[in-house]
């Protein structure tokens, strides 16, 4: 399943710390027709946020300068980026998922996760297709 053409070009900032994990995320999101944007701190993130208006954030709640639930915060409370759909992915869905929905997140999914379950989440999300309401799920 590919990217729907309404969403094929869409914007998708990827945050995450870890190296390897935003290269195979990112290629797995480009292949299937999103515009990737990555960073790998919450600082850059912001930055980029600004500059980019994603229509979705994949973030990696474990960031190198901070805890991905302030960057959700400052999200939310920015009007540039309070509606942006937020996809946060965790090794510790019980406790760092909780904390990411508190924020304002309205998905988290387990790490590890799958490249393929990734881009099937981000096209449901932007078709809405996805969860109803803020949600947690293991892959």
């Amino acid at each position: 399943m590919s990217a729907s053409t309404t969403d094929r070009g869409a914007a998708v900032l990827l945050v995450s710390g870890n190296d390897d994990a935003r290269e195979l995320y990112e290629t797995a999101l480009s292949m299937d027709g999103f515009d990737v944007r990555t960073c790998a701190t919450a600082a850059a993130a912001i930055d980029a946020a600004r500059t980019l208006l994603p229509r979705l954030i994949v973030l990696d709640l474990r960031l190198p300068d901070a805890h991905g639930s302030e960057l959700v915060h400052w999200l939310r409370d920015d009007p540039a980026t309070s509606g942006t759909f937020i996809l946060a992915l965790s090794t510790s869905v019980s406790i760092d998922g909780r904390r990411g929905l508190d924020a304002g997140c309205d998905l988290v999914l387990a790490i590890p996760c799958p490249p393929d379950a990734l881009v099937t989440q981000v096209q449901h999300a932007l078709t809405g297709r996805g969860a109803f309401g803020p949600a947690v799920y293991g892959v």
